[in-house]
């Protein structure tokens, strides 16, 4: 089982919004798990512990630290989903720490805010759930995430 506890990423600002942490990273089927550090970024959205709250997520961005860290390609973008809330629907649609958002309802995500704001506009619209398209590993797959309300 693949888990971030509390522990791991420490996502409070800090030297002026700067951040760093410690990061599992996980390839192929889950099973080879290495914890890596990464370092501090300068982006807004790396700099704040972006939440998808409505769903129970924790987001992050894919920055170059976390590419390295989980041998990325270069070119990667989405949101890196940083921690899930067990009691959250995410949690009951498998959504796992270390996924990859690339795109929420069918759009292209760059980064955990534009993630994070595509959810939300998702749950503000009246939509029953969100369609996550979601790597993990080598695989890409969608998740449907309904809201708690829906």
């Amino acid at each position: 089982m693949f888990v971030i506890s509390s522990g791991n990423l420490d996502r409070r600002p800090r030297c002026g919004g700067c951040r760093s942490g410690r990061l599992p990273a996980r390839r192929g089927n889950g099973d080879d798990v290495q914890t890596a550090s990464v370092g501090d970024s300068d982006t807004p959205s790396a700099q704040q512990g972006l939440r998808a709250p409505a769903i129970g997520l924790g987001l992050m961005d894919v920055t170059p630290d976390v590419r390295q860290a989980m041998n990325l390609t270069p070119d990667q973008r989405g949101a890196l989903v940083e921690s899930v809330n067990p009691d959250r629907t995410a949690s009951a649609s498998g959504i796992q720490p270390g996924d990859i958002i690339v795109a929420v309802n069918q759009a292209p995500v760059r980064n955990a805010r534009q993630a994070d704001q595509a959810i939300a506009q998702a749950g503000k619209s009246g939509k029953k759930s969100v369609l996550l398209l979601v790597e993990r590993g080598d695989a890409q797959m969608f998740v449907a995430v309904p809201f708690a309300n829906g």
